[in-house]
């Protein structure tokens, strides 16, 4: 308003500063309100957090039926519905940010898949060539020696292609709640299973009998190569699917499912493993060149 002794302003004016004041205030109570919702949802989410560990706690010390009768199958199937629904929750919204940033998200893809080949390609090159200039039959600690710088080169690759995934979503900010945990566990995952098969490829060595460090013929040497890996396949899984079960609070019945069925999974390979016939590699090897 005009101060003393200066004209008056027009009724036009003075109701124009009225209206905005009175916008003003409204704006002032929503924004109060706002931050008052703020609040109790932050200190829901944490009575929430409490609950849930109250809950997990009480649960996991409660005597549960054996997953050998049927009861505990009728359970995980009246809850499958819960947990598909919150699936297609957490999923969808997942999805929905991903499809917002397409652009990016595809341009990390591309570049991680690149990233792939081309040090796959290389890193296959340069062994190829180190090998050709071999002669003779490689004795065991020349195979030694050979492994020891061979694996961390075909580590290389899938490493840094899993490494370089998740530093491209973690920085066009993919990585959110729920999905943090999970996205770490996966990492994880993919350089331990990495590591584990390329060492034991080395170990093996199925289709290079010359370099095999362990002497088994060349049959049981690829059965107990894909069994071993598929050993370290299983635990990896299995570990994801706890920490997916913990991202969207999966019943407890549900994942003791889980363990019972990656038990038996364990256990059929683990027969597969013990039928296998260890036939040791006998004949003369044949030289690199």
């Amino acid at each position: 308003p005009p101060a003393s002794g200066q004209p008056p302003e027009s009724p036009t004016v003075a109701a124009e500063r009225a209206r905005l004041n009175a916008l003003a205030g409204a704006l002032d109570g929503a924004v109060k309100t706002s931050e008052l919702a703020w609040v109790r949802a932050k200190q829901l989410i944490d009575r929430i957090t409490t609950m849930r560990y109250q809950l997990f706690t009480r649960n996991l010390f409660e005597r549960k039926s054996s997953p050998m009768l049927p009861g505990v199958w009728r359970d995980v199937e009246s809850r499958m519905p819960s947990v598909v629904s919150r699936i297609g929750y957490y999923g969808g919204d997942w999805m929905t940010w991903a499809g917002r940033k397409s652009s990016e998200v595809w341009m990390v893809l591309g570049g991680v898949a690149a990233l792939f080949t081309i040090l796959f390609l290389a890193v296959r090159t340069f062994i190829a060539r180190r090998r050709a200039a071999f002669q003779g039959i490689p004795n065991f600690f020349e195979r030694v020696r050979e492994i020891g710088w061979i694996a961390p080169a075909r580590m290389l690759a899938p490493i840094a292609a899993a490494i370089a995934l998740y530093a491209g979503f973690d920085g066009i900010e993919m990585i959110f709640s729920p999905w943090g945990e999970f996205a770490t566990t996966l990492l994880k995952g993919l350089l331990i299973f990495s590591a584990s098969a390329v060492v034991l490829s080395c170990l093996l060595a199925p289709r290079q009998p010359q370099w095999r460090l362990i002497p088994l013929a060349d049959r049981s040497a690829r059965r107990v190569l894909w069994l071993a890996v598929a050993f370290v396949g299983v635990y990896v899984i299995d570990t994801l699917l706890v920490e997916f079960g913990r991202a969207i609070y999966v019943p407890l019945t549900v994942t003791i499912a889980q363990s019972f069925l990656t038990s038996l999974v364990f256990a059929g390979l683990l027969a597969l493993l013990l039928l296998t016939p260890f036939e040791p590699q006998v004949g003369p090897l044949r030289p690199v060149n």
